[in-house]
């Protein structure tokens, strides 16, 4: 019984590594997304609408509700630096 205890808790170490590492991959992919995004005619901000064609003013709660879940499940307790890895991305992605 404690061979098998310890078996899955390697197991979802190993999972959770490679998770951890999809969790970063995304984050970067959604940075480097973002100045595109925001580039496109349907992402301005339209007063009759009280928003944007494409709903791009809800990105900011979504990217950060959904990154400081993914971080948090994942353990590392990085959140913080994630978060502002994540910015780090955006400003030197768009020098």
């Amino acid at each position: 019984m404690e061979s098998q205890k310890l078996t899955s808790f390697f197991l979802f170490t190993e999972i959770g590594e490679d998770e951890y590492m999809l969790a970063c991959l995304l984050m970067v992919f959604v940075a480097i997304s973002i100045p595109k995004l925001a580039r496109i005619d349907v992402s301005v901000y339209r007063a009759s609408l009280e928003g944007h064609t494409n709903n791009i003013h809800c990105l900011a709660a979504a990217v950060n509700s959904i990154f400081g879940a993914l971080f948090t499940i994942y353990g590392q307790n990085d959140v913080e630096d994630r978060l502002k890895e994540f910015l780090a991305v955006i400003i030197n992605h768009n020098k």
